[in-house]
């Protein structure tokens, strides 16, 4: 289906991650720097930071995207975290 092309701007591990988007990638495999859907998705940033907790962990997850995607990522997030939770566990 696609997807995109990613930078990770900081790595810090078990405490820190930025990811920059730079291209889309079509189903095809070709990336893309421009157009209308590009122009509203390029610059968008995630960024993980992880601290302990006195009950384990916590992740922090901020997104800063272009308002077209904010619900997209509103719908995607309650899976993605129970995901992230679950496999965590399993490797504590």
């Amino acid at each position: 289906m696609g997807g995109t092309k990613a930078v990770l701007e900081v790595v810090e591990p078990e405490k820190k991650l930025l990811i920059r988007h730079i291209a889309l990638i079509s189903k095809e495999g070709e990336e893309s720097t421009s157009g209308e859907i590009a122009d509203k998705w390029l610059g968008t940033t995630e960024k993980y930071l992880l601290e302990g907790v006195a009950a384990g962990s916590k992740l922090s997850i901020e997104i800063n995207t272009h308002q077209d995607f904010v619900s997209m990522f509103n719908n995607a997030w309650p899976t993605a975290m129970a995901s992230i939770r679950q496999l965590s566990e399993e490797h504590a």
